[in-house]
């Protein structure tokens, strides 16, 4: 037999309806309005708090005009030494989530304005691939300023959480070696478009990794470094990509990162010998994708899809 339940007017002790168990109701005795859902808010209530979160928003992060488009800061997202870099929205029709970098001083200034003209002399390219890399790049917005500093503006990707230096500041240990597998396929992927198009990243550290972990994508932004490439530079970036994917395997200040004791040896062996700067002069981007590929399968067997998350390692 169930319990039964009498609920009660708190000002005069009058009989409730039950309906005061999940929404407001008057008290037919002394009409005070009651419910006893301790989540409900009333749309007023709610609508006025909305109305001064965002006064209290507009007023520590007033709107500037971006290219004809007026914008607003969200939040930031993290700082570097030429730039901080911001969440931000444009306020047009049709609003837009945009990431917004914010050069620190004129020297800052200048690299932001040729990070900038790399993005665009990339994007123009109109050769093999270049309709599937060129969404695997940042898509440039706008350029401006800010309250007297330099603004380069790009989208928003969809799905991307933040970089892989984000990722570690969560997992201090490392992630998953199956992880590191397909990370690093996504980067020698676009790699092998530049080299192949005689282009050089020249910056390929954790925090100019973004990841969309629901999908397993990888996007390389840091193009201020963007170069012609001889293949002294190919074999750099290279050589880059293996100590990034060796400190996402084992965090540590060494140059390169130690080996992690528990990586399965195919692994281990590959990443030895991308390491080496004299190797990968005499492979490319996609050979080393290859033998990658290989030793990922004799190291966990048949691909297979892990989950991946950005804020704790997956264990199972």
């Amino acid at each position: 037999m169930s319990d039964f339940l009498a609920l009660v007017c708190p000002q005069c002790g009058g009989a409730l309806p039950q309906q005061a168990a999940w929404r407001r109701v008057a008290c037919t005795y002394c009409h005070v309005l009651v419910t006893r859902n301790p989540s409900l808010v009333e749309r007023s209530h709610f609508q006025a708090a909305l109305r001064r979160q965002a006064a209290e928003h507009a007023r520590l992060n007033p709107e500037f005009v971006l290219e004809g488009a007026p914008c607003r800061l969200i939040a930031p997202l993290g700082s570097g030494e030429t730039a901080s870099i911001w969440q931000a929205e444009r306020l047009t029709a049709y609003p837009e989530r945009i990431t917004l970098k914010i050069a620190h001083d004129a020297s800052g200034a200048a690299q932001l304005d040729a990070e900038a003209q790399h993005l665009q002399n990339l994007l123009a390219r109109d050769g093999p691939g270049s309709a599937y890399y060129s969404r695997r790049i940042p898509q440039l917005v706008a350029q401006g300023q800010y309250q007297g500093r330099r603004v380069l503006a790009w989208r928003v990707p969809p799905g991307y959480w933040g970089s892989m230096a984000a990722v570690l500041r969560n997992q201090p240990a490392g992630i998953r070696s199956e992880h590191a597998v397909w990370i690093w396929r996504r980067v020698l992927d676009i790699l092998g478009y530049l080299h192949n198009n005689g282009l050089a990243h020249g910056a390929l550290s954790a925090d100019h990794w973004l990841v969309q972990p629901r999908d397993h994508g990888v996007m390389l932004i840091g193009w201020r470094h963007l170069h012609s490439a001889e293949p002294t530079d190919a074999a750099h970036d290279l050589q880059q990509s293996a100590w990034t994917i060796r400190q996402l395997l084992n965090p540590s200040d060494t140059e390169p990162p130690a080996l992690r004791a528990d990586l399965p040896a195919p692994l281990a062996d590959l990443l030895a010998s991308a390491s080496d700067y004299a190797w990968c002069r005499s492979t490319t981007a996609p050979a080393l994708d290859a033998l990658l590929k290989d030793r990922a399968r004799q190291a966990f067997g048949p691909p297979r899809f892990i989950p991946f998350s950005p804020h704790s390692p997956t264990h199972f």
